[in-house]
């Protein structure tokens, strides 16, 4: 039986209205815990390593003119939001929602869900 860390944290973020998935990965992309109520496994693993590999990307071109620190990335979509941001040094946290999601509660409990993810990281 696989142990469970961040259940309490990905129970929380899945508690906010229009978030349909929550994702830690590590840097790579491969899960290391998951909820989802509308992707597979298999379309949540790929999912996670696409939209990781954008967010690394993206830090990357971003840091070659800001000497500042990317904290996070949104990318809204015709009929989904998806808010991707760095959890730890070796974690990266995934939201995604429907289109109806308050953008501004998603930033707050992330915040909240990253403070408690470093706390656990020590």
């Amino acid at each position: 039986m696989m142990i469970r860390m961040y259940e309490n944290v990905i129970a929380d973020l899945m508690s906010v209205d229009g978030i349909r998935a929550v994702v830690i990965s590590d840097n790579e992309g491969n899960i290391i815990e998951s909820e989802s109520g509308f992707l597979e496994d298999k379309d949540l693993e790929s999912f996670t390593a696409f939209i990781t590999d954008f967010f690394n990307k993206g830090v990357k071109a971003i840091s070659k003119t800001s000497e500042d620190e990317v904290l996070s990335i949104l990318i809204e979509c015709k009929n989904e939001k998806i808010l991707v941001c760095r959890a730890s040094d070796s974690l990266i946290l995934l939201l995604n929602a429907d289109i109806s999601a308050n953008i501004g509660m998603m930033r707050i409990e992330s915040k909240k869900a990253i403070e408690k993810i470093r706390l656990m990281e020590g």
